[in-house]
């Protein structure tokens, strides 16, 4: 007797929980940047799918941004530097049978960002991760065509940039 009541307890119990914290949501990432120089944005597209027949509500996003990278748009999310440095969309709604909503956001990594690092998605208890993000960078290399100086002279030298990323290199400002 003693486990039936348990059982109808534990029914009970279910039957107040919202069907839709059950919602079989999937995550993906649609489009997202893969190679950046050092403050170049890369653009990433977060697809929330929802598979089940029932719409959800009041579902939460959030994505946490690698260390060394500045949001340049957060697509309507909430940005919060943190640690950790995150953007949030709240109060979504994603439609049952195969329904689906995108988030778009920007971001540029900074001088201390490294390579490796990923975009980290999650919503209810799904969590996706982007692909890793590589930091290109440039050769530079001075040579003095000039070998002897002397206080007050002029003299020469040839300042050469190498780019091996296979990435072109466009408006890219070289300090020398």
């Amino acid at each position: 007797m003693k486990r039936n009541v348990s059982l109808v307890f534990a029914a009970f119990i279910f039957l107040l929980i919202p069907l839709q914290a059950f919602a079989a949501l999937t995550l993906t990432f649609q489009a997202q940047a893969t190679s950046l120089f050092v403050d170049a944005a890369g653009t990433w597209t977060i697809r929330i799918t929802n598979p089940d027949a029932g719409t959800v509500t009041g579902q939460t996003l959030t994505v946490a941004l690698p260390s060394g990278y500045v949001v340049t748009s957060a697509g309507g999310g909430a940005d919060s530097l943190g640690p950790p440095h995150t953007l949030t969309w709240s109060g979504l709604t994603i439609n049952g049978g195969g329904g689906y909503i995108e988030k778009t956001f920007s971001a540029k990594p900074d001088c201390t960002a490294s390579s490796g690092g990923v975009m980290q998605a999650a919503v209810s208890a799904v969590t996706r991760s982007s692909s890793a993000i590589t930091i290109l960078t440039l050769g530079v290399s001075f040579q003095t065509e000039t070998t002897s100086i002397s206080v007050g002279q002029e003299g020469t030298w040839v300042v050469r940039v190498n780019n091996t990323n296979g990435t072109t290199a466009t408006g890219r400002t070289i300090v020398a």
